[in-house]
């Protein structure tokens, strides 16, 4: 073998075989598993939105005690008054010094209940039913935005992945490149390469380069994205270990289309609106009926203390009666903001009801035709796999041969060379990108579908 032959043969062992991870030895080593740990534990959105579901969880709380308890409270004071003087010819200067305060503080104690709503036809029931499918779907959007999270980690992480293999591969391109580029110089001063020969193989040198600056963009912008996921330090960097190889779906479109109808979040999010739009609707007619609303008395229970005597205070919102009132009232608008007997009050909420219902029928047309489309790409994206396959196989026969020529002539084809390696450098990025296209898409569809994950064959 030539001393040409044997740098093409370790070039090409670089180019088939070298490891994305070399030199990294002493960084963290980061799995997806690792990844979406930490992703679950300190994203930036995911924490936002559990934020969120804390405060989604009092005004339901505030709801349900509204609906089903009367308001009680406990309330206290103090007070001590030391008087000055006396106004002359006032109640008080008739019966002299006795009557001046002398400082001696005073306080109270009282639990007072308010009135308690028995019954009002079900317009308090409206509001607790409404800010309960609010708080209900609350808690799926919280699992959602969980797996959401879930999702764009992986995403992320073998996104770097990836990138992490596309850089190795265009730094290779870039020592192939260099060696080309010294052989043929080597050789015009021995009259088996020209000057236009050395000035290709520097314009191929130069490409690489770009190549590789642009690489290293992109290497750095998904691990930026990938630690802003994690919650981690934007510039911290790690050691890739995971293993991406495509898979097969193993669901079908009518599996697919079923599964979309029972857990698409796009419609779950539609249907409540339609029902808080009906609910809605119904309270409004509710409010414009004279429909009669029960009450039990409130009650109020405490002590007074003096400087002389304590006194004990008890008394209801009726004058001491326990009361269960009937009361009903109309009131009929005939000018104002809603209309003539509320007519264009009604009619907008009647509006809201039937923009919901079309909101929810375009919601799940559209998320059946994301279904479609998003299982189709799916397969497609599959074929394109197989034949990049094809192609990298291919791309490293041809390869292959070129060397064992080289190897066996004195005579070197420096743009068959350039072409193989090339052919193997782009058949390799295009497989990466090919199944790392195919698993966006999976995660894209499994979201649309409202589940964890979809099933795979082994």
């Amino acid at each position: 073998m030539t001393y040409f032959g044997l740098v093409i043969f370790l070039l090409s062992t670089s180019v088939l075989h070298a490891s994305p991870t070399r030199g990294l030895a002493s960084l963290e080593l980061l799995t997806v598993e690792k990844a979406v740990a930490k992703a679950l534990q300190r994203s930036p959105t995911l924490l936002d939105r559990k934020l969120d579901q804390e405060s989604r969880e009092i005004t339901y709380e505030n709801a349900w005690k509204r609906f089903y308890l009367p308001n009680v409270s406990l309330g206290a004071a103090a007070s001590s008054a030391l008087s000055v003087g006396q106004m002359p010819g006032s109640a008080t200067s008739v019966t002299g010094r006795t009557a001046l305060d002398r400082g001696t503080p005073a306080s109270a104690i009282a639990v007072s209940v308010g009135e308690y709503t028995l019954y009002n036809f079900g317009r308090d029931k409206d509001i607790y039913e409404l800010a309960k499918k609010n708080y209900e779907r609350s808690g799926q959007t919280m699992k959602e935005t969980e797996r959401a999270v879930r999702f764009d980690t992986i995403r992320k992480f073998f996104s770097v992945r990836t990138t992490q293999d596309l850089l190795d591969v265009a730094q290779r391109s870039v020592e192939s490149a260099e060696a080309i580029y010294e052989l043929v110089k080597s050789r015009v001063p021995l009259g088996k390469a020209t000057s236009t020969d050395l000035s290709s193989a520097e314009v191929d040198l130069i490409n690489s380069k770009n190549a590789l600056i642009q690489a290293e963009i992109s290497a750095r912008q998904t691990l930026w994205d990938l630690n802003r996921a994690m919650g981690e330090p934007i510039d911290r960097t790690y050691k890739i270990h995971a293993d991406l190889k495509a898979k097969k779906l193993r669901m079908t479109l009518e599996e697919a289309v079923a599964m979309y109808k029972e857990n698409s979040p796009a419609i779950k999010d539609a249907k409540l609106a339609l029902e808080s739009a009906k609910l809605n609707l119904r309270y409004v007619e509710k409010s414009l009926l004279p429909l009669p609303t029960l009450k039990f008395s409130g009650l109020t229970f405490g002590y007074t203390f003096g400087p002389t005597q304590t006194t004990l205070n008890r008394t209801t919102s009726n004058n001491g009666n326990f009361n269960i009132t009937a009361a009903m009232s109309i009131s009929i608008p005939l000018i104002g903001d809603g209309g003539f007997f509320a007519q264009r009050q009604i009619r907008d909420a009647e509006i809201s009801v039937e923009r919901a219902e079309l909101s929810f029928r375009n919601a799940a047309n559209q998320t059946e035709i994301d279904v479609r489309a998003l299982w189709g790409r799916i397969q497609d994206q599959l074929k394109t796999i197989n034949l990049n396959e094809r192609k990298f196989q291919e791309a490293a026969n041809v390869f292959d041969s070129v060397l064992q020529q080289v190897q066996r002539s004195t005579v070197v084809n420096r743009l068959e060379i350039k072409d193989g390696i090339e052919q193997v450098r782009l058949a390799e990025q295009d497989l990466s990108s090919a199944i790392l296209t195919y698993y966006d898409l999976q995660y894209i569809l499994a979201s649309t579908l409202g589940v964890d994950e979809l099933p795979e064959e082994p």
